[in-house]
């Protein structure tokens, strides 16, 4: 199908993503390409956002989640966050964040629709995550690739760049 032919709506605006209709289709795209799309919690609470609207419009039958820019879908959390902050600070900034961020990827896990994980380059530390399962359960997969265990939901890995397909928790 050529894009032209396909009817595009795009939904509000946010500072991180972009956010587009297409047909039945969300396509909610990560939007911090000079940092290769690193997470932060401000993108990370907008994607929530994102995909708890478009799991209640019945308009939309499913979500695509990409990265713009041509290096880097997601490249796990932004640490320039932290850059101006004390070891002790940055210490618990990173226990806070990682446990916010993990309880986010749950609500976004919860959406009822499904969601894609369109990988369109380096996919590192919570940007594999949300790229796996349970976040985005239709990953690319590349069947038999090796899983190694890990912490939360980190048990999915990556190889070659690509999420695991592998149920939550399966070491």
């Amino acid at each position: 199908m050529r894009l032209s032919s396909v009817s595009r709506r795009f939904m509000s605006t946010y500072k991180n993503l972009l956010t587009e209709e297409r047909g039945g289709v969300a396509l909610i795209t990560l939007n911090r390409p000079k940092a290769l799309n690193a997470l932060t919690p401000e993108l990370i609470t907008e994607l929530v956002d994102a995909t708890a609207a478009y799991d209640a419009n019945p308009a939309i039958g499913a979500m695509v989640i990409t990265g713009s820019g041509s290096k880097a879908f997601a490249a796990g959390a932004d640490i320039m966050t932290m850059k101006d902050k004390s070891y002790m600070e940055a210490a618990g900034y990173v226990s806070a964040y990682g446990t916010k961020m993990y309880g986010d990827f749950d609500k976004i896990g919860e959406v009822r629709k499904p969601i894609i994980a369109a990988v369109n380059g380096f996919a590192l530390g919570g940007g594999c995550e949300l790229g796996a399962p349970p976040v985005c359960p239709f990953p690319p997969c590349r069947p038999r690739a090796p899983a190694w265990p890990g912490q939360g939901h980190a048990t999915n890995a990556v190889s070659d760049a690509l999420p695991v397909c592998s149920p939550r928790g399966q070491r």
